[in-house]
Formats: C-alpha cells, sequence, structure tokens
C-alpha cells in the first residue's frame, strides 16, 4: 500500500511538470507573435506612406482618362485664380470727342499709322496688372498705357475685366516739308527738319489717364502640357474705352478726349 502511493505521487509529478513547461511554452512564444503583427503593421503603414506620396504615373492608361474626365471640374476650380496672358491687336479705331482742334501743321507733318499693337498683362486672383502699347484716335499719336483691372466676370468661354490706368503719349510722325522750331532762320535756338521723309519724335511731359474694359472669348482651352491643374486658352480679344491725352510738344500740341475700340488675338496661361 505504502508503494501505491509513491507510484502515485511520482506520476501526479511528471503529469504536472508537463503542464507547466507547456505553460511556460506559450509564454515565450506570445513577445513574438506581438512582434511579427507589429512588424506587418509598420510594413503595411510604409507602403501606404509611398503610395500616398508618389508621383502620376503617366505610363499608366488610368491616369490619362481620369484627368481627362476632370478637365471641365478644374477649369471650374481655376477661374477668377490669375496667370498671364498676352493680346495681340490687328484692328483698330477711334473717334475725338472733344478737343485736339489744330493738334499739328497737316502741310509739314504726316502722322503714320502703327498696324499692330498689344499688351502683356499678369492677373493676382481678380486683379490684373497690364502694359500695353496701342494706337489711339489721334493719327500719329501712339501711346504706352499702364492699367489695373478687375476681372468682374470668369467663365469657361468669357471674361470681362473693367480697367484704369495712365496713359503715356508717343509721337509717330514723317516731316512732309523742312521747317524750323523756336526761330524762322536756323540758329542756335532753333531746330529745323528737313524733310525728305525724316521722323520727327515729340518728347512729352505729360501723361493721360484711361478707362475701358476687355472682353475676351476663350477657344481652344486645354491643359499646358503634361499638368493636370495648369492650362491655356486662345481667345479674341476686345478692348474698348476713352482716354484723354496731354500733348505739350513743340510742334504737335492739344488737349481733349477721345474713345478707342480694338480687336485682336491673345494667349492666355492659368
Amino acid at each position: 500500500m505504502k508503494l501505491f502511493k509513491i507510484l502515485l505521487l511520482c506520476a501526479l509529478s511528471l503529469a504536472w511538470a508537463d503542464d507547466y513547461d507547456e505553460f511556460e511554452k506559450s509564454l515565450m512564444d506570445e513577445p513574438t507573435a506581438t512582434v511579427a503583427t507589429e512588424e506587418t503593421v509598420s510594413e503595411s503603414s510604409e507602403e501606404s506612406v509611398v503610395e500616398d506620396t508618389s508621383k502620376p504615373d503617366y505610363t499608366n492608361e488610368k491616369y490619362w482618362a481620369e484627368r481627362a474626365a476632370n478637365k471641365e471640374k478644374n477649369i471650374q476650380k481655376k477661374l477668377y485664380t490669375g496667370g498671364v496672358g498676352f493680346d495681340l491687336y490687328l484692328f483698330g479705331s477711334g473717334k475725338v470727342l472733344s478737343g485736339y482742334d489744330n493738334l499739328y501743321r497737316s502741310d509739314l507733318l504726316e502722322g503714320d499709322v502703327n498696324p499692330v499693337h498689344f499688351d502683356f498683362y499678369v492677373q493676382f486672383s481678380r486683379i490684373a496688372v497690364s502694359l500695353g502699347y496701342h494706337n489711339t484716335a489721334l493719327v500719329g499719336i501712339e501711346s504706352v498705357d499702364f492699367t489695373v483691372g478687375y476681372v468682374l466676370y470668369d467663365s469657361r468661354y468669357l471674361k470681362f475685366r473693367p480697367f484704369v490706368g495712365f496713359s503715356g503719349p508717343v509721337s509717330d510722325f514723317t516731316v512732309k516739308n523742312e521747317f524750323c522750331v523756336g526761330s524762322d532762320e536756323v540758329s542756335e535756338h532753333s531746330h529745323c527738319y528737313i524733310g525728305d521723309d525724316e521722323e520727327i519724335s515729340q518728347e512729352f511731359t505729360e501723361t493721360g489717364w484711361i478707362l475701358g474694359a476687355n472682353i475676351d472669348l476663350k477657344f481652344a482651352t486645354t491643359y499646358f502640357f503634361s499638368s493636370d491643374m495648369t492650362f491655356s486658352s486662345f481667345s479674341l480679344v476686345g478692348r474698348f474705352g476713352v482716354s484723354s491725352i496731354n500733348l505739350d510738344g513743340d510742334v504737335i500740341n492739344g488737349s481733349g478726349y477721345m474713345m478707342f475700340f480694338s480687336l485682336g488675338l491673345g494667349f492666355y496661361l492659368w
């Protein structure tokens, strides 16, 4: 009987030892599983970051299809945001409203007409700053205009921007017959123009003001190269308004008011 008790105790000890080994082994395995899980999450996060910061795949047809599908929506987002533009005016006309009587002697001078004029402008949000070279209603008088405009309306096909600014006169005349300024005879106090198609350049010290508006009828709007948020547009441009320039030269002299109207083509990057 005593021997039976001893054998029973030995069997119980062995069974308890096996259970303890399995328990200890399970404790050792749990940290490894946790580390593996953390490493998996870390690798997944890194892959996600790489995907978010990667550049567009220009070789992927899906990218170009989505770009084309979003074109109209992106155009709407870019309205009133700004850009740069260049307008080339091929036709212009004007009319004197008042003043400029006896501006110059037509028997001595002949005014030339520049067939082409232009302006360049930069737009910040709705504000457009422009610098241009333009004809006026006066034959032989051109102007350098600096204006600041406001984009009152902008859409997919139409832009309207009134402006106000300063206008500086530039003369463009040819001498028809010889004459002297300052004296009827050639002297140190006079300046003579010989004629024979000699060009005369008057220096004006005063500037005038200009008030008008630009209308752009946009067409051929497309993405600018591979960009997905920069566009280029061509346009039919119209420019009209009123201005006043004081001409205080020694040969060309006068003041008044005039209106103008011009048509041309434009290019806009926005």
